[in-house]
């Protein structure tokens, strides 16, 4: 897989501080711009890493069913897969993901859809805000010869 040119480089790691910083949204759009030039087996990483940061995304925003969907997608785009991949150690991430998804995946069926009653909302916020405060998954980016 081609490294990234400098400028992608750049905005590849202001991508993970900004998923380091729990600004996922935010990471998702960096590396979005990168995915959309982007083709082969780098772009896919790519998707993968877009997924695990909308993920987090989902669950810091009461959407356990777009979590739970995106649980399931993402450990397909990093199949593969050289780990680590330029520097992220994707195994671990998606070791991270499934251990705060554990809970959620968990929830009672009424979680993953709202519009059934408040009670399950109210359950499915005290869930991911605990997960949350509990600690995120962070990003370190690797020398590729190195592993993790």
């Amino acid at each position: 897989m081609q490294p990234f040119d400098s400028e992608q480089a750049v905005d590849f790691a202001r991508g993970v501080s900004l998923f380091n910083a729990r600004q996922w949204f935010d990471a998702h759009e960096v590396w979005e711009d990168l995915w959309r030039d982007d083709f082969g087996d780098r772009k896919r990483f790519l998707q993968g890493m877009i997924q695990a940061a909308v993920l987090l995304e989902h669950l810091r925003r009461g959407n356990p069913r777009g979590a739970r969907s995106l649980h399931h997608t993402c450990p397909q785009k990093f199949e593969g897969l050289r780990c680590p991949t330029l520097g992220i150690d994707w195994r671990q991430l998606l070791a991270d993901l499934s251990k705060i998804m554990t809970p959620v995946l968990s929830l009672p069926d009424e979680a993953f859809f709202p519009q059934r009653g408040d009670a399950a909302t109210i359950e499915v916020s005290a869930v991911i805000d605990a997960l949350l405060a509990a600690g995120a998954p962070t990003l370190s980016i690797l020398d590729d010869t190195q592993t993790p």
